[in-house]
């Protein structure tokens, strides 16, 4: 019988939507997500940095089979060289993570079959009910035993997406406002200035249009003026807001130029 992998690592740059993609995947997964921020981990006091890590571990097989997700695990899983201490907090960290993900730490705690309310024991908890997910800028920036099978085995990398995926982003991304007929999203997604842009830079190119519009608008209403066919009054102006063309290439010109 073929197991299931133990560890699911996600890499790429900033901006290509790990974390996103992890967030989404909590809404579709039937079991309880939990989370893990690295950085607060981290603690003064000799020993319980690693003690906190412990009890996440412990708190997931609790509930298991569950999922807990270590969002920039390079903050604790950086790679060891000669000048580490062993008793520096980031090998500590680093080894007890290591020990976890084997399965260590549940033997360590004694994971025997407990007893239910009728004396009868249940079933042992095994290493494999608990899936870790991790993400990181770059796979380098991790210790090598991380990626060993059995750990973070299993790597998929977030390239940058292809002219009819950013299409699609862009449509998810502009879908909250009103666009000119003259905006063509297909021809935005084929210009060279987004030809290597990711999910987070098409949202942001968005909320800058927008932006952008919007005080375009309120020029207009101060000047007692409009700039297109719709209504003059104020409410009815911002309803009639919607992005130009030029909106567009004034926030490439900020964002991507």
């Amino acid at each position: 019988k073929m197991e299931a992998p133990s560890g699911v690592l996600l890499h790429g740059p900033s901006g290509a939507g790990k974390t996103y993609f992890f967030q989404c995947l909590e809404g579709e997964v039937a079991a309880p997500f939990i989370e893990v921020k690295c950085e607060t981990l981290f603690s003064k006091y000799l020993g319980d940095s690693e003690l906190r890590l412990r009890k996440a571990f412990a708190r997931a097989r609790q509930v298991a089979p569950s999922v807990l997700f270590f969002d920039n695990i390079d903050a604790i899983g950086m790679p060891r060289n000669a000048s580490d201490s062993e008793n520096s907090v980031h090998t500590r960290l680093l080894s007890t993570l290591l020990n976890e993900m084997d399965g260590i730490g549940a033997r360590r705690q004694g994971a025997l079959p407990d007893d239910g309310d009728d004396g009868a024991a249940k079933p042992r908890r095994r290493k494999r009910d608990v899936l870790v997910l991790a993400t990181v800028g770059r796979k380098d920036a991790l210790d090598a035993a991380l990626l060993r099978p059995g750990r973070l085995g299993v790597q998929i990398e977030l390239g940058p997406p292809s002219a009819a995926e950013r299409e699609d982003i862009l449509r998810v991304a502009f879908q909250a406002v009103r666009l000119s007929r003259d905006v063509d999203l297909g021809a935005l997604a084929q210009r060279g200035e987004v030809a290597g842009a990711f999910g987070a830079h098409l949202r942001a190119l968005a909320r800058d249009a927008a932006a952008r519009a919007l005080q375009r608008r309120e020029r207009s209403l101060r000047n007692g003026a409009d700039d297109t066919d719709g209504p003059a009054d104020e409410e009815g102006a911002f309803d009639a807001l919607e992005i130009l063309p030029s909106d567009i290439d004034e926030a490439l010109r900020r964002l991507m130029g």
